[in-house]
């Protein structure tokens, strides 16, 4: 692999210009269109292989897209959408993703993904761009091309921008990628099966979600305005006459009336703390953890003092975690189990969901409860939530067979998602050989 040469800032590297090529170029700074590119047999340029290489949408809300897909939407090839794009429904802007485009981020490393059939319908944003046209196979070869690393260093020579760099339509357009290998071409079935069993058990996560945020809804009214003035009781006076801690302790005066039992129950007795050093561990931290119950297996590393902030007991089967970040709250459920021992961090309270830990991790993720979460944050910068804070907080009122039932499809639904993930990390990994291979770089 042949990476671009650059001239020193007092020599600019001069090229020269075709009249037919100078209306296309984007600028005129004499670094920027050095054309040196990457070369090897049988290259050729991106938009030779591809009908169209074209810029995300903008952030205009006349077409009807309420969902914008990001450059954190895609990662190794897949697409992760978040709640909010697997609830709203598809839109017919002609800017939508479609099954066998390729998203990649515009910014470095980039960022690609192969859009599956399962793939909700929507528009990448304008941080990102789209390439239409490529065959099944051509797709997930260009998907796994411009997310490795060594192919985002040799794209770094067309970069534009100042303290973002990032990669324009036009030049991606121009960059070339190495013919597909053979082999390719039977990863790509597994592939798509994989990636659409994943956006499958993602969508019935939200679905579950959903359905407990409407038993909700017809148990209590929904949160009120901290802003607004309300008549309190004597007996109801609070401690704090912060509007909006004000606000949380007549909504859990009120959510208490109709039954809402407090988190007190599910949370464990101050557990115990490490008091000494242990070996290189996998430590879950708050940034681990994603926003659908799951986490990134932690690295093993030193487990740094103060040992205290460290649970003494790894993470258990079947356990529940609720971030102490009240400002941007996280759960963290434990099906199925995680592959390694892990331990845990203070950054979290440890709940106990008894027999039906899905229906707890659920009920933590309705309206209701995270605006307790954000009211409940103390300190200076009202981030994080104290113990006796946490206790208070009040949890719908879910009957025995509500509980099963949702914690069964959830539970079910999770192990469905590590089983496709497992399969597609294995791809990945074959997929990486064959680009390292082709780039001809070491691994």
């Amino acid at each position: 692999m042949q990476f671009p040469r650059t001239s020193s800032p007092s020599t600019p590297a001069w090229r020269f210009v075709p009249s037919a090529e100078a209306h296309i170029l984007e600028r005129w700074d004499p670094e920027f269109n050095l054309q040196t590119r990457i070369t090897g047999a049988g290259w050729r340029p991106l938009g030779d292989l591809a009908a169209m290489v074209t810029e995300g949408q903008r952030s205009d809300r006349s077409e009807g897209t309420e969902a914008l897909y990001r450059p954190s939407n895609f990662d190794q090839g897949l697409l992760s959408p978040d709640a909010d794009h697997l609830r709203a429904a598809p839109v017919r802007s002609v800017r939508a993703v479609g099954e066998g485009d390729v998203v990649v981020g515009k910014f470095l490393p980039l960022r690609a993904a192969l859009i599956s059939a399962a793939a909700p319908r929507h528009a990448p944003d304008g941080s990102c761009i789209r390439i239409v046209g490529l065959s099944a196979v051509q797709a997930l070869w260009v998907a796994a091309v411009l997310g490795h690393e060594a192919f985002s260093r040799a794209a770094s020579s067309v970069t534009g921008g100042t303290s973002l760099p990032r990669v324009g339509a036009r030049d991606l357009a121009g960059l070339p990628v190495p013919p597909v290998p053979q082999g390719v071409g039977a990863l790509v079935a597994p592939w798509c099966d994989a990636a659409d069993a994943r956006l499958s058990a993602q969508r019935e996560w939200v679905e579950l979600e959903a359905e407990v945020q409407a038993l909700a809804d017809d148990l209590a009214p929904a949160p009120p305005d901290p802003q607004v003035p309300a008549w309190v009781p004597v007996e109801d006076l609070p401690d704090s006459w912060a509007p909006d801690q004000a606000a949380l302790s007549r909504y859990q005066h009120q959510l208490s009336s109709r039954g809402w039992p407090p988190l007190a129950r599910f949370v464990v007795a101050e557990p115990a703390r490490l008091r000494e050093a242990i070996p290189p561990a996998r430590l879950l931290k708050l940034n681990d953890a994603g926003r659908d119950l799951g986490f990134r297996l932690p690295d093993i590393a030193e487990v740094t003092p103060p040992w205290f902030r460290v649970y003494a007991d790894p993470l258990r089967p079947g356990e529940v975690l609720l971030s102490t970040l009240g400002s941007s709250p996280k759960v963290v459920l434990n099906v199925p189990v995680a592959p390694s021992t892990v331990w845990v961090s203070d950054q979290w309270a440890r709940l106990d969901g008894g027999a039906v830990p899905g229906a707890l991790a659920l009920a933590l993720g309705i309206s209701q409860v995270t605006w307790q979460l954000g009211c409940a944050a103390t300190g200076a910068v009202r981030q994080f939530i104290g113990r006796d804070e946490l206790l208070e907080l009040r949890l719908p009122p879910l009957s025995s067979a509500q509980a099963t039932s949702l914690h069964r499809r959830l539970s079910a639904a999770l192990v469905r998602r590590a089983d496709a993930e497992a399969r597609l990390e294995a791809l990945q990994i074959e997929l990486h050989a064959l680009v390292t291979a082709a780039l001809e770089v070491s691994p």
